[in-house]
């Protein structure tokens, strides 16, 4: 049945590429795996032809380090992908990651073209009508490519010069666009077999849906820590010593419940030792 999150739409989805090609001056968005080290000479190619080039992360370990620099044991260190603060994506504050689906969909949607080894950045990119591009670097994402005949080549395949320009020229979405009824009415079929709702469905629920997300204001993208004013980061260390001493709070509470259990351990030791010795 693939994946839920391409029917955000329902049976509606059709992707076209609005340009004949991609030029070094378009806007692309990079969906990277930071494990996948076999990404890093197409990262260098790309951060150095493109300009509007932007890396959208997904997870924790980047989070952390956007919202807090480098863990303490990596300080200072570089390295070809981006996972160090050192990183020229860090730097040039060409990183970004949101909190929510809603403003994710609509920042990529200034976009020309997303690509990369991220199999739901490349379907958040379809869905927020970009054309897009997998780089499959195992066999889950690769079957979900070919489900949803998402335009796609194995990272194993792909030279290690191969340029988003050469990718997006042999993009087709003839087939994503076509199949994809076929493939809405197989998982509403699912759903309705195991009596699981589906809000297309049911009466005007997705379009109410919709226009409370459209009422809700969300936080905006998570940049580089040097993206930020002083008076931002001063919020930030503020809450941060907040939690602090909340923790500390905690730490203390936990630290004399265990003296309390510790000393009723050993009075109550020291008189079964003495009921003994009578």
């Amino acid at each position: 049945i693939g994946c839920p999150s391409m029917f955000l739409h329902g049976d509606s989805l059709r992707i076209e590429k609005t340009k004949a090609t991609l030029g070094i001056d378009d806007r692309l968005a990079f969906v990277i795996s930071p494990y996948v080290k076999a990404l890093a000479p197409l990262i260098l190619h790309h951060h150095q032809r493109y300009p509007n080039l932007r890396y959208v992360a997904q997870d924790l370990y980047t989070l952390g380090t956007l919202l807090y620099g480098d863990a303490p044991k990596l300080r200072g260190k570089t390295a070809d992908m981006p996972i160090h603060t050192s990183h020229p994506l860090f730097v040039e504050d060409k990183v970004r990651m949101f909190m929510d689906p809603w403003p994710w969909m609509d920042y990529l949607s200034g976009f020309d073209f997303a690509f990369g080894t991220r199999i739901h950045g490349t379907i958040t990119a379809l869905i927020s009508g970009i054309p897009g591009y997998l780089l499959a670097h195992d066999s889950r994402t690769l079957e979900l490519a070919r489900y949803f005949d998402i335009p796609h080549r194995l990272l194993r395949d792909a030279p290690a010069d191969v340029d988003a320009a050469q990718l997006y020229a042999e993009a087709d979405y003839t087939a994503l666009n076509e199949g994809h009824k076929e493939r809405f009415a197989r998982i509403t079929a699912f759903l309705a077999k195991h009596d699981l709702g589906l809000s297309f469905a049911d009466g005007d629920s997705a379009t109410r849906f919709d226009e409370q997300v459209r009422q809700t204001v969300y936080p905006p993208a998570v940049r580089p820590v040097s993206a930020y004013s002083p008076e931002e980061l001063l919020t930030r260390i503020q809450w941060l010593r907040d939690e602090t001493r909340t923790l500390q709070t905690e730490v203390n509470t936990l630290h004399a419940r265990s003296l309390r259990v510790r000393v009723k351990q050993a009075v109550a030791g020291r008189v079964r030792r003495m009921l003994g010795a009578r």
